[in-house]
């Protein structure tokens, strides 16, 4: 009997802790793009990823990676037949993005952050031909500036168990996006626009231990074979 449970007791202890030190991983992504910018105060956008269902095990570790762009331009077409145009734009495009989970900032973008006295400071005029005909904001009576394109990226770990409380259940855990930007005026007969893009990527990557459910099973199965050869000899 004793030689039965040292048997099952080895047999235990060994499956426990393969299992501990094997941690399993579970990964989770979303993406927004909008082409609405308009403040800091209100989210243009929410990603909503699922939570960690603990019926799958222990989380351990949480780790979210955040990719985003901002893109802008400023484009201009003449669409006056008989003379050139003639337009203003501002120095750079302001553009501000911020990615948010319960309040907590985990991605802001500031290439050029807004200012604070509204205002902005103005380049050199730019000409154009008349109108060709065509509005695609190019050729001899537009034209596109890409005023920015730039890429950001963040990466964030939560191992606390306080920290990891927002990322446990069943429901969705929320990213909210925002954006804000600046516009260009123009003067002279002219057609103009800014698009200006703000694109994310969230991925949450869980690092958790399996429940140990085929632990019974295995004792089980190692006592059926002790007492088969028992019964052999």
């Amino acid at each position: 009997m004793k030689r039965l449970m040292t048997v099952l007791a080895i047999v235990s202890f060994v499956f426990m802790i393969g299992g501990v030190s094997k941690a399993a991983t579970l990964t989770t992504s979303g993406s927004l793009s909008s082409f609405t910018a308009s403040s800091l105060d209100d989210p243009i956008g929410t990603i909503s990823l699922d939570q960690f269902d603990t019926a799958l095990g222990s989380l351990e570790k949480v780790t979210v990676t955040i990719n985003g762009n901002l893109y802008a331009e400023i484009c201009y077409e003449n669409t006056d037949y008989d003379n050139d145009g003639v337009f203003y734009a501002y120095e750079y495009l302001a553009f501000e993005s911020d990615v948010r989970m319960n309040g907590q900032s985990l991605l802001a973008m500031e290439p050029n952050p807004m200012p604070a006295d509204g205002s902005f400071p103005y380049d050199p005029l730019f000409e154009c031909g008349p109108y060709d005909g065509t509005t695609d904001y190019g050729g001899e009576s537009g034209m596109t500036l890409i005023t920015l394109d730039m890429d950001g990226q963040s990466t964030t770990e939560f191992t606390d168990s306080s920290d990891l409380t927002p990322f446990i259940g069943t429901g969705q855990v929320e990213f909210e996006i925002y954006g804000t930007s600046g516009v260009y005026t123009s003067s002279g007969n002219g057609s103009g626009r800014t698009p200006r893009r703000v694109s994310t990527d969230v991925e949450l990557t869980y690092e958790y231990v399996p429940e140990p459910a085929t632990l019974a099973l295995l004792g089980l199965g190692g006592l059926g074979m002790l007492v088969g050869r028992r019964r052999r000899r």
